[in-house]
């Protein structure tokens, strides 16, 4: 029992997905800054759907993560940089608004029905908007 168990498990870990990747889905700023400072090369990496650290942090609804990118890029003067990732597509060819306009597999952590809709509007006017921009 406890051997299916763990099998289960290991059948949804992504097993070529990286630090800053693990770090952009469960909303880690410090992180994801800190592997990106040291590391710059890793803002280019992608999971075995070919999504990148901004389209993982779209599809799990990591707004801090999105945030800290477009200002790191802007701090540093690598707009060119963020802007390439706003292009991505991962293998189902969806992109940063297509992953933004999907309903999430895990709901927001706000009680009531009005709550939630008016999170996902503002999600989707201030950050998907932002992205575009």
């Amino acid at each position: 029992m406890e051997n299916l168990i763990k099998m289960q498990l290991a059948v949804n870990i992504d097993r070529e997905e990286t630090g800053i990747l693990v770090a952009a889905r469960n909303g880690i700023v410090e992180m994801v800054n800190e592997i990106i400072s040291k590391i710059p090369s890793a803002i280019h990496e992608t999971n075995s759907e070919k999504k990148n650290v901004l389209l993982v942090a779209v599809e799990n609804r990591q707004t801090l993560i999105v945030e800290a990118l477009k200002n790191w890029f802007e701090q540093e003067k690598k707009e060119l940089i963020f802007y390439n990732l706003k292009l991505g597509v991962d293998d189902q060819e969806n992109t940063v608004l297509h992953l933004a306009a999907t309903l999430p597999n895990k709901g927001w952590m706000i009680s009531g029905l009005a709550l939630q809709m008016m999170w996902h509007i503002k999600w989707f006017q201030v950050y998907v908007y932002d992205i575009r921009m």
